[in-house]
């Protein structure tokens, strides 16, 4: 084999590395990467995520020590108004709020938040309602890593 065939090769591998990685980290739960947050907040994203464009649900607890949900979706569209979430076959009536004043994401969820806060945990895919109308690949939030990064949430919220 040529050295530049060689070269190519490993340049392939590389990228290969680089978006299973990427794709990886982005289908996972993991803390919430705003200043402050990591601790009190988990979040999951939808696989195609990119740094332009994302669609994200977050297991929060809030300042007043109870769990809260928030969506944060930037690229086209929005959560706010009334839509289902889905997770597993089952829904929920969801309304989306946007925060006043603007804070590190861009609606509130309100809901049977304990209810689907433990299927979260338990669940496999999530799902916005396509009331909210996004983009193709931004409507699922695969759950893997959720039960491990909402219980470190609720544990914050024990303190």
């Amino acid at each position: 084999m040529s050295r530049s065939g060689s070269n190519l090769r490993m340049a392939v591998f590389a990228v290969v590395v680089a978006v299973s990685a990427t794709v990886t980290k982005a289908a996972g739960w993991e803390p919430a990467v705003h200043a402050g947050e990591a601790d009190r907040a988990a979040i999951g994203c939808a696989s195609r995520t990119t740094e332009d464009s994302w669609a994200c649900l977050i297991v929060r607890c809030d300042d007043d020590g109870r769990l809260a949900l928030y969506a944060d979706i930037a690229g086209g569209g929005t959560a706010n108004g009334g839509w289902m979430l889905g997770i597993d076959g089952k829904e929920w009536r969801v309304e989306g709020e946007p925060l006043d004043p603007p804070g590190a994401y861009s609606s509130r969820i309100r809901g049977d938040t304990a209810d689907i806060v433990s299927a979260l945990k338990q669940g496999k895919r999530m799902t916005f309602g396509p009331q909210l109308q996004l983009n193709r690949g931004f409507e699922t939030v695969l759950l893997s890593g959720s039960e491990k990064a909402i219980a470190r949430v609720e544990q914050y919220c024990t303190r």
